[in-house]
């Protein structure tokens, strides 16, 4: 048997963590459960957007989760 290698180089435990932040902030901000078909699809987002180079969690971050474009004061 043999398996088939996506070209891609693995990603490090340490991202998988930053990127698992981003993902848990992201549910949370739209009430979406963590074990849903949105938050799954949503990780592979994260996931594909870090692969393009999109690599840093500010970078994810400012992505997924910019600021509200109106803020009360």
């Amino acid at each position: 048997m043999t398996t088939q290698h996506s070209g891609k180089a693995p990603i490090s435990p340490i991202d998988v963590v930053m990127m698992q932040g981003v993902l848990i902030d992201w549910c949370i901000r739209h009430g979406v459960s963590l074990d849903s078909l949105e938050c799954e699809e949503q990780a592979r987002r994260i996931v594909s957007w870090f692969e393009c180079g999109c690599c840093s969690e500010s970078l994810l971050r400012d992505v997924f989760l910019p600021p509200p474009f109106f803020q009360r004061h």
